[in-house]
């Protein structure tokens, strides 16, 4: 039995409606997956800068809070220092 394929040159192949049809279909594909991995691309680029923004954020925000935590700590220091400094007066005046 012979392949049904075999009896088709390839410059009947060629012009088979069938390899026109699929070769049109291949290049849609193409160019619909083209347009797409570029809009994805741009969404990439949009979503780096978006990151750079946040990070500046979080950067400013933990420059703050460390900031109010160091100015906390050194008030407390300075009241514990008062307390103490009022508890040897009052202990010095008592005695």
């Amino acid at each position: 039995m012979q392949n049904p394929a075999s009896k088709f040159t390839l410059k009947d192949w060629v012009r088979h409606p069938t390899t026109i049809l699929l070769v049109v279909v291949t290049a849609l594909a193409w160019g619909l997956l083209w347009v797409y991995v570029q809009s994805q691309l741009q969404q990439v680029e949009y979503l780096k800068s978006r990151v750079a923004k946040l990070e500046e954020q979080v950067d400013e925000y933990t420059k703050t809070v460390l900031f109010k935590e160091a100015k906390e700590k050194s008030m407390k220091e300075v009241i514990i220092s008062q307390k103490i400094e009022v508890d040897s007066l009052k202990q010095g005046g008592a005695q």
